[in-house]
């Protein structure tokens, strides 16, 4: 036998249990530890494949937050053009109401003129508060996404 030395007394070697003294000595690096040896190698494979699994989930993590951040500042700068844009128009709004307040008051137009620039100009302002609440709403989003930790509550 390989890896170990069988013994026993009297006669024939290796007697069964229970007609003899049996004994088995030996190192154990016989064939048993070729069979552990696969084992260990497939707990190894078992062990390397988790830890791929989990690299790749802390990367899409990463790129998931990373993605977050884009479109928090992409919104961000988007919402503050847009307000830019917004102010022009108010401006323009306002000095249109101004002349046709001047031209209404000097008899060149009508009240139907002066209320429709007037619908104009508070349009004009009620769409910049709803930019105003969108550009607000994009910092916090940007906020939340680069770890500050805020949480979005329904109202």
């Amino acid at each position: 036998m390989t890896g170990g030395a069988v013994s026993g007394q009297g006669r024939g070697i290796g007697r069964a249990p229970g007609r003899g003294p049996f004994r088995i000595s030996g190192s154990g690096h016989g064939r048993g530890a070729g069979f552990d040896a696969g084992r260990r190698k497939n707990q190894v494979a078992a062990a390397e494949s988790r830890l791929r699994e989990q690299v790749e989930s802390y990367r899409k993590s990463i790129l998931t937050a990373l993605k977050e951040v884009e479109d928090g500042l992409n919104r961000a700068d988007f919402s503050g053009r847009q307000m830019s844009l917004q102010q022009a128009i108010e401006e323009k709004a306002a000095r249109s109401f101004v002349l046709v307040e001047l031209r209404y008051r000097e008899g060149a137009d009508d009240l139907l003129t002066l209320l429709d620039a007037q619908r104009s100009l508070f349009q004009a302002k009620d769409q910049m508060v709803l930019l105003r609440l969108a550009s607000l709403d994009a910092a916090l989003d940007l906020y939340r996404v680069l770890g500050g930790g805020w949480e979005r509550q329904s109202i």
